[in-house]
């Protein structure tokens, strides 16, 4: 019985850890429009101290276990992924087959939103990802973004304007953001690659849901109780 608690202790003490403690994200990307694109993702608990990741290199996806920066166990996953992939392909096939079968039978009314409705839902929906942002900004610390990119649009003007705008960012960002752009004027591609490394404080992150959510949800409850009238109506949707 001892024992147990014992068990049960130390598991609660580690989770309790692994939601407190910064959790670290590792991105890199490579590759281009005309070979196909490659990538690495990682995520790191207990401040980098244990996670998993997947790889993609020509067409394989291998399952990684790490400690730290190293590898400690690789799985290949691809069987899995390529399962995952037709599963999803064959209910999107249902879905079209279904659709096929009700070709001339009456459908029902769709909703129909004003663009008075619309223009209102832009600015909320604006407004909260403006609130998203000044809240939860703190909560995500860039390490470090590293970009060589070849662009190419098609259209020599616009691509030189992204290319200078690219350049211009390089003066404004921190050092720990370096772009390196090149252009190619005479095709459209896309070509390069990234590597982003992030962390997030999590406990930055739960004192927000505990203490700004809440109080942000009873400051706006006429609007969301607002839209939780105008999504309930199963006609036009207009102004309630």
């Amino acid at each position: 019985m001892v024992t147990l608690l014992y068990i049960v202790l130390v598991f609660t003490i580690f989770a309790v850890m692994a939601v407190l403690l910064p959790v670290k994200f590792f991105l890199k990307a490579s590759g281009g429009s005309d070979t196909g694109f490659d990538f690495d993702f990682r995520i790191q608990v207990y401040n980098g101290l244990l996670g998993g990741g997947i790889q993609s290199e020509k067409h394989l996806y291998l399952f990684t276990v790490f400690i730290f920066s190293h590898g400690i166990l690789t799985v290949n996953g691809t069987k899995l992924i390529s399962f995952i992939s037709r599963k999803f392909k064959a209910g999107a096939k249902k879905k079209e087959e279904k659709k096929a079968k009700k070709v001339g039978k009456p459908l029902a009314e769709k909703k129909k939103w004003t663009r008075k409705l619309i223009t209102r839902l832009c600015k909320e929906s604006f407004a909260l990802f403006k609130w998203c942002i000044r809240e939860f900004h703190e909560m995500i610390r860039f390490d470090s973004v590293l970009t060589n990119i070849k662009l190419g649009l098609g259209y020599p003007h616009i691509t030189g304007w992204i290319i200078g705008f690219l350049y211009t960012l390089n003066g404004i960002l921190p050092d720990r953001f370096i772009i390196s752009p090149s252009w190619d004027f005479s095709r459209r591609i896309i070509q390069g690659d990234c590597t982003l490394q992030f962390t997030m404080k999590l406990h930055i992150f739960w004192k927000k849901i505990i203490t700004s959510v809440p109080h942000a949800l009873y400051m706006q409850r006429e609007k969301i109780k607002y839209w939780y009238r105008v999504l309930k109506r199963k006609n036009s949707i207009q102004e309630a």
